[in-house]
């Protein structure tokens, strides 16, 4: 399979033809769906469609919205609260060592998981750590 932004000239078959052999696309598909592989599909008229993650999709859409491009920012409280989850404490555990309720917390990590665009709070550690916002 040709690399991001480049063709596979083995894929330039027939009109109809695959490119690939049918059993191939269930494996590709469940990489995409984990977030390791982003599939980008060109027609031969030069018509490209692209196959995502939903959190990467989710992702997006919270750039889009907040118009950060990418760029995000999270509050010094937020980053501490993704840290202490990084080294393996649970919310109500951040509470306690950070002397918080631990609805302000969970509060912290709703904001944080906004800003990255994912769902969970493990998600939003492994966006944080891709930004290079966490070690």
């Amino acid at each position: 399979m040709a690399e991001p932004g480049t063709r596979d000239p083995a894929a330039d078959g027939e009109p109809g033809t695959p490119a690939l052999p049918p059993e191939s696309w269930g494996a590709l598909l469940d990489e995409v769906a984990a977030g390791r592989l982003t599939l980008t599909i060109e027609s031969p008229g030069g018509g490209r469609v692209s196959v995502l993650s939903a959190d990467e999709l989710t992702r997006l859409q919270g750039a889009a919205r907040t118009g950060t491009n990418g760029a995000v920012r999270l509050t010094g409280r937020e980053l501490e609260i993704l840290s202490l989850l990084a080294a393996g404490s649970t919310g109500t555990g951040a509470a306690a060592r950070l002397g918080l309720a631990p609805n302000t917390v969970a509060q912290h990590l709703v904001a944080a998981r906004r800003k990255l665009g994912v769902r969970t709070s493990a998600a939003a550690v492994d966006a944080a750590r891709r930004a290079g916002l966490l070690p």
